[in-house]
């Protein structure tokens, strides 16, 4: 079978619908290279057939900024641990007790000295005897006291007229307190010592006189009640008994004339009645 030449025209219908097909292919190959640039971010080049073509060039955004790994710098800190410091003291040495304070409740200070004046009396159980005298008080604690007394005394002489015996006495005791001295108010006490005694017996009548000494234990108790620091009132009661000395009965009295009068016996006891005011310093 043998094909008729084509002619020119034919030629150059040909010749276009090939120059319209590649020129369709050329631009579908662009979009499709562009379509793949976009979705590959960036791409570039010349796509085309001898002077035909189309250039396609897609700019690539700029690269990433490069990844900067921050480290945290580790920073090692010397430590410095102080050991405690462990001073040892030394011993504290005993101190000496404190000598023993005379102080009242509300912290006033007890005086130690007392210095008073009494009204003194016996009661014998053949007669009474009355005078005065004054003691003197040391006060060693705050609740023991050491004491000294001078006293005299005479028998009633309204009792009788004709005789009357006369005691000049002189003694020493210890005095407890039943709580710490105060400075104001009541102290209760108790009391014990030893008083000597100087008896004498005179006749009125005759001028006719004869002594005698004896010693006498006595005890009891009393209250000082200290209207100030410096001020105070004191009563006391103690019980007296001869242990030694002379017994001379009346001496020159006769029972006629000795009425009233206490007699020398050394177990004729008294009882001791006294009252008196005292200053402290």
């Amino acid at each position: 079978m043998t094909l008729a030449p084509w002619n020119r025209d034919e030629w150059r219908f040909a010749m276009k619908r090939f120059a319209f097909s590649l020129l369709v292919s050329l631009v579908a190959s662009a979009f499709t290279l562009i379509d793949t640039a976009e979705a590959q971010v960036c791409a570039g080049g010349f796509v085309g057939v001898g002077p035909l073509g189309v250039g396609v060039v897609v700019d690539c955004p700029p690269p990433p900024p490069p990844v900067v790994v921050v480290r945290p710098r580790r920073v090692v800190r010397r430590v410095v641990v102080q050991q405690p410091v462990v001073v040892q003291q030394p011993a504290a040495r005993p101190l000496p007790p404190p000598p023993p304070a005379v102080m009242a409740p509300r912290g006033n200070m007890v005086p130690r000295w007392t210095l008073g004046v009494m009204m003194d009396s016996s009661s014998y159980g053949d007669g009474g005897m009355a005078g005065g005298g004054v003691y003197a008080r040391f006060l060693m604690s705050d609740q023991l006291a050491l004491e000294g007394h001078l006293s005299g005394q005479d028998s009633c002489t309204n009792c009788n007229e004709l005789a009357h015996r006369s005691d000049a006495r002189a003694g020493i005791a210890g005095l407890y307190f039943l709580n710490p001295v105060q400075a104001e108010g009541m102290n209760l006490y108790v009391k014990g010592g030893i008083t000597s005694n100087q008896i004498t017996y005179t006749n009125d009548y005759s001028g006719e006189a004869e002594s005698a000494s004896q010693v006498n234990f006595e005890a009891g108790g009393g209250i000082e009640w200290r209207l100030a620091p410096w001020l105070s009132l004191n009563v006391e009661v103690t019980a007296m008994s001869a242990v030694s000395g002379e017994e001379i009965g009346r001496g020159p009295l006769d029972d006629h004339i000795g009425n009233g009068i206490p007699s020398s016996d050394l177990g004729n006891g008294a009882v001791n009645f006294r009252m008196g005011i005292a200053a402290h310093f």
